[in-house]
């Protein structure tokens, strides 16, 4: 009787088992939706994006490309403390143009004395990964943009990311990655 058992037992698990040797794993990493996608056109950066209404602080702004996306950045000409608030921003569809946006708490960072960068991302959709990368980018490249438009600065003592929407998801992801690479 135990004999029928095992039997039973193993002509249940044997196809099994032999289905699942004969399924080969996918080495290839699976194209993703926004990996398809082509197309993408940066908006015209613009020579200079306005100075915010109402501030009686003079502030250096400079915008351009880099690697496929676009940027603006914006640094206090006087009070400067030393610090880089990066914003990513939220999802804004599947749109064909890339736009950056400025930080929603554009005046708090100027008047505080913070400088800011923000990135379109090289491509739209839900790409958190192009938002870390592009967004990482523009914050390794805040000194030479600075320099390349004559105002040579120091390192930011302190670099911060903050976003909205997808933007939180790529400030966690972020932080993530920076954490498992300076892991000690």
């Amino acid at each position: 009787m135990k004999k029928t058992k095992q039997l039973r037992l193993l002509t249940c698990v044997l196809p099994v088992l032999l289905c699942a040797c004969a399924i080969q794993p996918n080495t290839s990493e699976a194209l993703r939706e926004q990996d398809k996608r082509q197309g993408f056109s940066p908006s015209t950066p613009e020579q200079s994006f306005a100075p915010l209404a109402g501030l009686n602080l003079a502030t250096d702004r400079w915008s351009g490309a880099l690697g496929g996306a676009i940027y603006r950045i914006e640094v206090p000409q006087q009070n400067w403390n030393g610090k880089l608030a990066v914003y990513a921003h939220g999802y804004v569809g599947k749109e064909s143009t890339l736009a950056v946006q400025n930080p929603p708490i554009r005046r708090y960072l100027i008047e505080n004395g913070y400088a800011w960068a923000a990135s379109s991302y090289s491509k739209n959709f839900y790409d958190v990964q192009a938002g870390v990368e592009d967004t990482n980018a523009l914050t390794l490249a805040f000194n030479s943009i600075a320099a390349a438009n004559g105002r040579p600065l120091t390192a930011p003592a302190r670099r911060y990311i903050f976003g909205t929407s997808m933007g939180g998801h790529i400030t966690a992801a972020a932080v993530e990655a920076e954490t498992g690479a300076t892991r000690l």
